[in-house]
């Protein structure tokens, strides 16, 4: 039995940042006192059927995850009613702890908007040689487009490709300045439909990309590009391709709009040229270029307007305020609260699949962990040395939204900001392990979990592969801010449907808890830390990979190194409709070597995804349980693109 616990006084802690504590030269008489009411009196026991700060913590935990988790909450998707229900939550719960709003927040909040879904605006309009075609029926603007006018005679320009190896240029000898393009999808075939211009292992060269075509044709002086299907080799339905996800980073410089093949054949032979099967044949057969310029009459005028919705959202934040000298330095403790709603593109069960996505881990498990960390906190009687900045992020699941609007609009000084910590799905520990990310962003920091790792019923493992982009604190990262990031790991229900509260760990969560008091508590005696540069491109491996990647294996990988595990990338399933699931990886596999080429971290695997183009074959080297096999796995492009 411990005295001094006994006593009322809290056994001192060694802390390694301050190895000699200040000796009390007079001791306080309150405990003076409680040390002679010990002697008189004895040990005042706590009853044993009092609830232990663990079990509370278990409980708390439960009822937040039970409540965010829940369909009422549909899903807490970007724009449902049901984020703004959480959100509302999170704020009362951080008002009935004390805590106190930030300045320049409204309340509790941080307001701003994100970018929708886009759609193509009905006031959109072409003409082809002075007749008005039908959107959606005639014709359709692609995602990449840009939103203008145009207007020009019209030049037919084959493929609208031009590369040096091997030599072939649709735009030799023509003259597009101030006309419109007009070519065909895709690039020359030979007789079997195979491409001329890719390699044996890939099906298309990167000159087949609308974004590549586009921009040669804006370089040779085109004012817009008309696109059409190729009569031979594909979709003989001559269907509009849908106008799909828009993205900022990928749009073209001059408008693209896809016309069907008969608006092109009119236009064709009203400019006295061959129609389009002839022409395609032509360049196919020979190998060559069969660009014509159609008569100045032949002009192609509209424009392209694009819908961009505008979607409010809001960071829900709060400030538990410290004491002493560096009370006005912060430790932002953070998760996100928002998840998928009813699906869509994130969502691993498909696209097309319309369910409540409730994200009982991913991460419901972690705001619930915030939450009842800054109940614990605030309930000390002793404030920390540092503020603490308790925030729930929006807009995780769309590319970090939230984190990085506050670090780019921050509501404390961003130079006072210590160190973040994040939880992000914390909520299925197994085998009594959770991952740490961040460890090596600070000096002082390995050193300090490793303290925390030896007192914990939890073992620690190191974050394999990428850390920086996979949650939240990369945007604090971009901004040289040291972090730690917790996570329990990857299972099969991420992203799905089926991420449920009874599947939750809610005593692990409570473990996380435990540890992340004594975290929170390190780091507000922890002198003010570099941030040490780490792996600082995002990983092109799964769904949450940069909008801008050109190829997805899509693998769902495990972030946990698994020390007594064979080597290689452990994943935990596949992304449906890309390369991995056709190639039938399994959850489990563990990936050892790509071409021949080993695969030990993330880093190798993104490191050749990176120089890969759509259509390479890659040939996968797997454990499969105890079995060692191949596989051949023919890359995709994202479904973004």
């Amino acid at each position: 039995m411990n005295s001094r616990r006994c006593a009322g006084i809290e056994p001192r802690r060694a802390n390694p940042y301050n190895p000699t504590p200040m000796k009390l030269q007079n001791p306080p008489r309150l405990m003076i006192l409680g040390v002679l009411g010990f002697v008189l009196f004895g040990c005042q026991t706590v009853p044993t059927n009092a609830p232990t700060p663990h079990q509370v913590s278990v409980e708390r935990t439960r009822k937040s995850v039970a409540y965010l988790a829940s369909d009422a909450l549909e899903g807490r998707g970007v724009g449902t009613k049901g984020i703004d229900l959480a959100a509302d939550y999170l704020a009362d719960e951080v008002k009935s702890i004390g805590l106190k709003p930030a300045k320049g927040a409204d309340g509790y909040f941080q307001h701003f908007s994100v970018r929708g879904d886009a759609s193509v605006d009905l006031a959109t309009t072409v003409s082809l040689a002075g007749a008005t075609i039908e959107l959606n029926k005639d014709y359709r603007p692609h995602a990449i487009s840009k939103a203008a006018a145009f207007t020009g005679p019209v030049t037919f320009v084959g493929y609208a490709i031009n590369q040096t190896e091997p030599a072939y240029n649709d735009f030799e000898g023509v003259d597009l300045k101030g006309r419109v393009a007009l070519a065909m999808r895709f690039e020359p075939h030979n007789e079997k439909g195979k491409s001329r211009l890719a390699s044996t292992f890939e099906s298309w060269s990167d000159a087949a990309s609308l974004t590549t075509k586009a921009e040669a044709a804006a370089k040779a002086g085109a004012t817009a590009l008309l696109v059409v299907n190729p009569p031979n080799h594909h979709n003989e339905a001559d269907e509009l391709s849908a106008f799909g996800r828009r993205s900022s980073r990928n749009l073209a410089s001059i408008p693209v709009i896809q016309i069907t093949r008969a608006a092109a054949d009119r236009l064709l032979a009203a400019g006295g040229v061959k129609d389009l099967k002839t022409l395609q044949e032509l360049i196919d057969t020979e190998f060559k270029p069969a660009s014509a310029q159609l008569d100045d009459a032949q002009v192609a005028a509209g424009k392209v307007e694009i819908l961009q919705k505008q979607i409010p959202v809001k960071n829900v934040l709060a400030i538990l305020p410290g004491r002493g000298w560096n009370a006005d330095e912060y430790i932002v403790v953070g998760a996100h609260y928002d998840h998928l709603g009813f699906g869509g593109s994130g969502s691993l069960a498909g696209a097309t699949t319309r369910s409540v996505h409730n994200g009982a881990d991913d991460n419901a498990s972690g705001t619930a962990a915030v939450l009842d960390l800054a109940r614990r906190l605030a309930a000390r009687k002793t404030p920390l040395q540092r503020s603490v900045l308790f925030m729930f992020f929006t807009g995780e699941e769309r590319g970090l939204l939230g984190s990085e609007h506050f670090v780019n609009n921050p509501l404390v000084p961003i130079d006072k900001i210590h160190s973040m910590y994040n939880l992000d799905m914390v909520g299925r520990i197994k085998n009594n392990e959770v991952a740490v990310g961040g460890r090596d962003t600070a000096a002082a920091f390995d050193a300090m979990m490793n303290e925390i790792d030896a007192a914990t019923p939890l073992k620690f493992t190191r974050m394999s592969g990428i850390t920086f982009g996979s949650s939240d604190h990369a945007s604090f990262m971009a901004k040289k801010i040291p972090v730690l990031f917790l996570f329990s790991g990857l299972h099969s229900d991420y992203h799905r449907p089926t991420d449920d509260i009874e599947k939750v760990n809610y005593d692990g969560i409570a473990t996380v808890v435990d540890i992340s008091e004594e975290i929170v508590r390190s780091l507000a005696v922890m002198p003010k830390q570099k941030f040490l540069p780490t792996l600082t491109r995002r990983a092109t491996t799964g769904p949450a990979a940069t909008q801008g990647a050109r190829v997805q294996l899509g693998v769902v990988p495990s972030y946990t190194e698994d020390e007594a595990g064979p080597e290689g990338i452990k994943i935990n399933g596949t992304v449906p409709g890309t390369a991995a699931e056709a190639a039938g990886l399994k959850e489990g596999d563990v990936i050892q070597a790509i071409n021949g080429k080993k695969m030990n971290t993330l880093e190798d695997l993104t490191a050749l995804l990176e120089g890969a183009k759509v259509g390479d074959k890659l040939t996968l080297h797997l454990l499969r349980g105890k079995d060692s096999i191949d596989v051949e796995a023919t890359l995709k492009p994202r479904s973004q693109d």
